[in-house]
């Protein structure tokens, strides 16, 4: 276990390399910051195998890839691709980018594991569902919602709501 009081800051830019690789460790800090690698675009900037990584903030500058353990992130800021292949990503704030006035559109890729949600994410998301279970409110009714396999689980809290009324 590595329980950190300040910022988890890890990256040179120069490698082309994640910045960040949680396996078989917990991790807890307030915050992440990570500088983007030299393959953006090729290779994810944060990739946790195992182990848990637990922050009210990670501004990761690239692509996440959970293929194990558990992230439990408050805000997710400036990550293109949230690629979940396995374990349990939990986002309890949002996502968002730093650059309000950036073009891009963050994309979720759903091939097996869990995301879940509690908070309205931003409509311009795309998700790209192919394996596992999500679970956000408002998630049936968002335009970008690409189920792509009968292996996916959804689970809108919304659907709950309705049904008591």
């Amino acid at each position: 276990t590595l329980t950190l009081s300040q910022r988890l800051e890890a990256g040179t830019g120069k490698e082309k390399l994640p910045a960040l690789v949680v396996d078989g460790v917990d991790v807890t800090c307030p915050e992440v910051g990570l500088v983007a690698n030299s393959t953006a675009e090729d290779t994810a900037n944060l990739i946790l195998l195992s182990g848990s990584l637990t922050t009210d903030r990670a501004a990761v500058a690239g692509d996440v890839c959970v293929t194990g353990g558990t992230a439990s992130v408050g805000l997710l800021l400036d990550c293109p691709r949230l690629v979940c292949r396995g374990g349990e990503f939990i986002l309890r704030e949002g996502w968002s980018f730093v650059d309000e006035s950036t073009d891009a559109i963050p994309t979720v890729l759903l091939t097996g594991g869990t995301l879940t949600t509690d908070v309205w994410m931003p409509e311009n998301i795309v998700y790209q569902l192919w394996e596992g279970t999500i679970t956000a409110p408002g998630i049936r009714y968002w335009p970008e919602t690409h189920v792509l396999s009968d292996t996916v689980t959804i689970v809108d809290p919304l659907d709950a709501e309705d049904a008591d009324e």
